[in-house]
């Protein structure tokens, strides 16, 4: 589990708070951003509902890179892996400083690691150090859970909805990404990507990072 968990080898380096486009999710971004001392503020249970592509993934990798510059433990995992990880891989993270799990409505149907979670969030108030959040695409009370102790659990803390980009901040996010890559894009590329292409944000990631590849490649060439 240590060697899953660990940075920066799974996490990737360019998401990060520098490079979310924060518009509508203010309020969020001020919570995740408090000041917290490792094993001195008690805790916290965060809830991020929102969309596929809406940056829910990029604010938990964002506060893994931010947590782990400062020397606190931090852990991450992505449900939508789960037939690759075991629920026995939630035990001990009550220790950590930052857990951050992904995806939560995939464990929709899989009630052992419904009862883990339950377990985590119980060990993490008894013990009172670790900041676990988590995420899925809709909020504690709508999701496909059988364990109505979880449901409860999860409702027990803060839970923000995550507000989509709309055109204009998805072209900033854009070229921004495009300008942490070392790639020069001006608006009206961002613009006809946009519009003849996708404005799915996770897709738009996967384009960069092809069109980073193809210009490495020429470079070499």
């Amino acid at each position: 589990m240590q060697e899953q968990l660990s940075l920066p080898v799974t996490l990737p380096d360019d998401q990060t708070f520098d490079s979310f486009i924060a518009a509508g999710n203010e309020a969020l971004l001020a919570h995740l951003h408090a000041p917290r001392q490792a094993g001195k503020s008690g805790a916290c249970l965060t809830f991020i509902a929102g969309d596929a592509g809406s940056g829910k993934s990029h604010l938990l990798y964002a506060m893994c890179h931010q947590l782990s510059a400062a020397q606190q433990q931090v852990g991450y995992l992505d449900l939508q892996l789960l037939g690759q990880l075991q629920p026995a891989m939630l035990t001990g993270l009550e220790h950590y400083d930052l857990i951050c799990i992904d995806n939560l409505h995939c464990l929709d149907g899989h009630q052992l690691w419904q009862e883990a979670l339950f377990d985590l969030i119980n060990r993490c108030i008894e013990v009172g150090r670790a900041h676990l959040v988590v995420t899925a695409n809709s909020g504690p009370k709508s999701l496909p859970l059988q364990l109505a102790d979880l449901q409860s659990r999860l409702s027990w803390g803060t839970t923000f909805s995550l507000s989509a980009l709309q055109d204009d901040e998805l072209q900033t996010m854009l070229i921004k990404r495009a300008q942490l890559r070392g790639m020069v894009m001006n608006q009206e590329v961002a613009h006809f990507i946009l519009t003849r292409y996708t404005r799915h944000s996770h897709r738009l990631m996967d384009l960069l990072a092809r069109l980073d590849q193809l210009s490495l490649q020429q470079q070499k060439s």
